[in-house]
């Protein structure tokens, strides 16, 4: 109940006394006292009883302070923004956009070297599209694409970011979730090889402003996925784990699984256009890489063809500039939805 409600009924009820006692003292009758006396204690025991219920919560539980958002769409309003500035909050979650305060950020590293936040995203989407905010503005989008036939509309997205300094004070994030059905209990859902789970490229803060983190990110261009977050050293990944891309280039965000391939016996190798990838199992001479290649359904592929974005052709992972990668291991990389050939 609103402070104002409260002040109304308030008023209505002293109304009501004074109205009895005039009654009483010009009219020296009682009759009017009762029912007007009980209307008034009435409403006397709601605004007490609301006016518990708002400071302690229902049934006299502490409520926990939060920012509640203008609307469902995740869009943060500006009254909302300088509270979280003021409140000092790190990270907030709202709908399908999470919104990182940096200066927040800053001091939660220095003091403990890593800060940790979960949250979940409401999904409304059948290809749901999670926006990054950085103190109000929004600096980039992933978008969750699903496998052909799902539809994650009114699912949720239980995740984990985590933030660090990477070399001479270059603050990023690494996030990583699982897709949670609606109804289950958030509180006792747990991860498992079973769930559908994506995980994001490395963000880098204020990337934009030409400083430590913009030529960190710049030199990710190109490189290996452990260098973008997407891998963990020493560490294999699921198959239900879905990675979500950064094209530099264009911006735009794409879906892909990792396959490790044993390396005695089998390596990637991708099309002309980078969107397709090919299971090798055949030894090349090293003199004869530069000029391998193999038809399959159409599509050539080549040693050291690129892993490729597939809104704009821009490599990914550039083995053409970068050929020492292909000796760094044996991960395919395979877009959502494409297919996967076999040298077999």
């Amino acid at each position: 109940m609103s402070r104002e409600t409260r002040i109304f009924l308030n008023i209505v009820g002293f109304s009501l006394i004074a109205v009895c006692l005039l009654g009483v003292k010009f009219f020296e009758s009682t009759l009017m006292l009762y029912p007007a006396g009980l209307i008034a204690l009435i409403l006397f025991f709601l605004s007490f009883i609301h006016d518990k219920d708002d400071k302690n919560g229902s049934f006299g539980k502490p409520k926990k302070k939060a920012v509640r958002p203008a609307s469902d769409t995740g869009e943060l309003t500006e009254r909302e923004i300088e509270r979280l500035v003021r409140e000092e909050r790190p990270v907030i979650c709202r709908g399908q956009s999470i919104f990182y305060n940096t200066s927040a950020l800053n001091r939660a590293v220095s003091k403990s070297s890593t800060y940790s936040y979960k949250g979940t995203l409401r999904l409304d989407e059948e290809a749901p599209v999670i926006s990054v905010y950085e103190n109000g503005n929004k600096v980039q989008e992933y978008v969750l694409q699903p496998k052909k036939n799902e539809d994650l509309t009114g699912k949720r997205f239980r995740f984990e970011t985590k933030v660090y300094f990477e070399k001479q004070s270059c603050l990023v994030a690494l996030t990583e979730g699982y897709i949670v059905n609606m109804g289950e209990d958030i509180s006792k859902t747990t991860y498992d090889m079973l769930r559908i789970s994506y995980r994001l490229e490395k963000h880098y803060f204020e990337k934009d402003t030409k400083n430590i983190c913009s030529v960190s990110y710049l030199r990710t261009n190109g490189k290996e996925l452990e260098s973008k977050g997407l891998r963990f050293p020493g560490k294999v990944t699921g198959k239900n784990v879905r990675c979500v891309g950064i094209c530099q280039k264009c911006g735009k965000s794409f879906t892909f699984f990792t396959y490790n391939y044993p390396k005695e016996y089998a390596e990637p190798v991708y099309s002309d256009d980078g969107l397709y990838v090919y299971k090798l199992t055949e030894k090349i001479p090293d003199k004869q890489l530069l000029t391998w290649k193999r038809e399959k359904d159409g599509k050539t592929f080549r040693y050291y063809n690129s892993f490729c974005c597939p809104h704009c052709g821009e490599p990914y992972i550039d083995y053409r500039r970068n050929r020492e990668l292909k000796r760094m291991g044996n991960l395919a990389c395979v877009h959502i939805g494409h297919k996967e050939y076999s040298g077999y």
